[in-house]
């Protein structure tokens, strides 16, 4: 299936649209993981999947581009600025409920986090 036949789907988030570069609670670290959870195709195996999640990603760029700009900058909030303490912080947020009952989801929120944190105090993919 062409990508242009699926249409994609807009993620309202009004949290991350007013964000205004400034200071970033843990609510809006987890809202911008939302927002990446959000994208994925509710039918992962479908044929259509892919195109799905591409179209989905394509309409919210604006909005996925300040999300992933939350993620970071909530990463290079943690203090002290060391690995220890990142790798606490990942590891509270990765196994609250939200994310671990739902391994597909913990598993991309895991990927988000990792990527977004890459060279902050110590932190590698």
């Amino acid at each position: 299936m062409n990508i242009s036949n699926i249409q994609g789907k807009k993620v309202n988030c009004p949290d991350i649209e007013k964000w205004d570069g400034g200071y970033v609670s843990r609510k809006l670290l987890e809202r911008a993981l939302d927002l990446f959870i959000s994208l994925e195709p509710v039918n992962q195996s479908s044929p259509t999947a892919d195109e799905e999640y591409k179209s989905n990603c394509k309409v919210n760029s604006d909005l996925i581009a300040r999300a992933d700009k939350i993620i970071v900058n909530y990463g290079m909030q943690i203090y002290p600025e060391t690995l220890e303490n990142m790798q606490d912080i990942y590891y509270s947020i990765t196994n609250t409920p939200k994310y671990r009952n739902n391994p597909s989801n913990c598993s991309l929120v895991c990927s988000v986090l990792n990527s977004a944190w890459d060279g902050i105090s110590g932190w590698q993919k």
